[in-house]
């Protein structure tokens, strides 16, 4: 028996939206999936309305990357929650999609670069 979560959602608008978000965060299936714990294969399907969007996968979007939950589900108002900064969002669905040891690499250049960052701005 599927829980109310794994119900998929006959609403081929959703899975319109699902790309929008992908695409609005330029990023690839490949880094979206992962960013959000899916197959490729199912991303894709959703994407091509071979597969329904269910509460899972909105879940997952919407707390990956900040998405409004009213956007997503009725399409009107602004796509990102207020006050999201999409290049962080961006950032963190590519991060996620890493290996743990690219993470830890990811993590060294931007504490470099945060470094690196604090020192232009005391030379100011």
């Amino acid at each position: 028996m599927k829980t109310v979560e794994q119900i998929e959602i006959k609403r081929p608008e959703l899975n319109e939206r699902v790309r929008s978000v992908r695409n609005s965060l330029g990023l690839t299936q490949e880094k979206f999936s992962k960013a959000i714990d899916i197959s490729i294969s199912y991303l894709a399907g959703i994407e091509t309305k071979k597969r329904n969007v269910n509460q899972r996968i909105i879940r997952l979007i919407v707390n990956a990357f900040k998405v409004d939950e009213d956007w997503f589900e009725t399409g009107t108002g602004e796509m990102f929650n207020e006050g999201t900064d999409v290049v962080v969002s961006k950032f963190t669905g590519a991060v996620k999609s890493l290996t743990p040891q690219s993470r830890e690499f990811a993590w060294d250049l931007m504490s470099a670069l945060v470094e690196f960052d604090r020192a232009l701005k005391s030379d100011s």
